[in-house]
């Protein structure tokens, strides 16, 4: 079982991803919308939740950038809590006065479950040493280390121009409830620029 949903981008003479935004009116609503809980229910449900929110999130993110004349970074981490548990986050950030700074809500963090696995390709490679990804949009370069907030060095993995542009890639979150109960949610650019996003469940 699965689901698809489609949006049109256009790949710029740079090799990233334009993206077209209707603007208006649509910020508000998108705050709104990405304000949800992730709440308990079917497999499927769970992990079309999470992916949900992020592809929001991602297209509020877009229109941030145009507005504001920004970059926007989208950064991954895996990270472990106090018992050793490993689970992943996900954080953005816009580019002021040469550092990477945390956006406010509804762009703010989130932690996924600790049963959620992500994967993350970067024009087509999967990526998994997240400490070193050799992101540059406009000449903003993600992860030499020279940006930094007073916390810790910011390496986006996904960037988003004030121009429109967008890195090129594919996130898949994957949710294992069990051995025979698996279910996926997959977003990303395809090669005809188009964001496509999909849900699959394995039982």
């Amino acid at each position: 079982h699965g689901k698809q949903t489609h949006l049109h981008f256009r790949r710029s003479d740079a090799g990233m991803i334009r993206h077209h935004s209707q603007i208006a009116g649509i910020i508000a609503t998108m705050a709104a919308a990405i304000s949800i809980n992730i709440t308990s229910g079917s497999t499927q449900k769970r992990i079309d939740d999470i992916g949900d929110k992020f592809y929001r999130q991602l297209l509020l993110a877009a229109d941030t950038a145009l507005l504001s004349g920004n970059t926007i970074g989208l950064q991954i981490e895996q990270k472990e809590t106090e018992n050793s548990a490993i689970y992943w986050q996900y954080a953005w950030y816009h580019h002021v006065k040469n550092r990477w700074q945390a956006l406010s809500k509804p762009l703010t963090a989130t932690q996924l479950p600790d049963d959620v696995i992500l994967e993350l390709l970067v024009e087509d490679e999967l990526i998994e040493d997240f400490s070193e990804i050799p992101t540059t949009v406009n000449g903003v370069k993600s992860s030499t280390g020279t940006f930094q907030t007073s916390q810790a060095t910011i390496k986006p993995e996904v960037v988003i121009s004030s121009s429109g542009e967008i890195t090129d890639f594919t996130l898949e979150l994957i949710y294992r409830a069990g051995s025979d109960d698996t279910a996926t949610y997959r977003i990303g650019v395809d090669e005809t620029g188009e964001l496509t996003t999909s849900s699959h469940n394995e039982m």
